[in-house]
């Protein structure tokens, strides 16, 4: 079995996991809720003892994460919003919806998410997309704002425009900060290895523009 060189070893360590999500859609019939995953006992579970107020209607389109059982695990974030809703709704009413391989103008735009910001935009040289983000843990707790207890993070770069979906951005100045991003429909899904800010802060998330 080879061995591999120590540096690649940290070099591995430090990237931040995949991003292995599928773009789903709900097929027409009633609304959909959201359902109670393990941190409710008996749940993940269609019943009513797990069924959350949330709920998706026909033609909703959903990041959509993993199966149990009945269910699948989804994200789901409304035009125009910056609070994703996430759970689990039966996979019977869902519908795989396969994404057309992103154009470099696919990737333009402020995508946004709770506490978190990413902008990408034309980059200096041709062919090349810069990206900038921009995050808090405690911006949107009032007393935290008064008495200035917010963590930042941030990051920027250029990079050439990606020939699919996916991504990996380090930062020019802070370069253990390190961004894997995809784009799956109309999402952007990002995470990072958790070396992007002040405590808590992180860009990993689901955004939309």
């Amino acid at each position: 079995m080879p061995v591999l060189p120590f540096a690649l070893l940290l070099l591995l360590q430090d990237a931040p996991a995949p991003i292995d999500a599928e773009l789903v859609e709900v097929a027409p019939g009633p609304k959909r809720y959201f359902h109670a995953g393990d941190e409710r006992e008996g749940c993940p579970a269609p019943t009513a003892a797990c069924r959350r107020k949330g709920y998706v209607v026909a033609g909703d389109r959903l990041v959509a994460w993993e199966a149990k059982g009945a269910l699948t695990r989804v994200t789901y974030l409304a035009p125009g919003s910056t609070l994703p809703s996430e759970g689990w709704i039966e996979s019977a009413a869902l519908r795989r919806v396969a994404p057309t391989p992103p154009k470099a103008s696919d990737w333009l735009g402020g995508w946004n998410v709770w506490e978190a910001e990413i902008d990408i935009t034309r980059g200096a040289r041709p062919g090349s997309l810069h990206f900038s983000g921009n995050a808090t843990w405690g911006a949107r707790d009032p007393e935290r704002v008064k008495i200035g207890a917010i963590n930042t993070g941030g990051f920027g770069a250029d990079r050439p425009v990606p020939a699919g979906d996916r991504i990996e951005v380090s930062d020019a100045e802070e370069p253990d900060c390190r961004v894997a991003m995809r784009l799956l429909g109309p999402y952007l899904i990002a995470r990072d290895n958790g070396q992007c800010g002040g405590l808590n802060v992180t860009f990993t998330g689901v955004y939309r523009r």
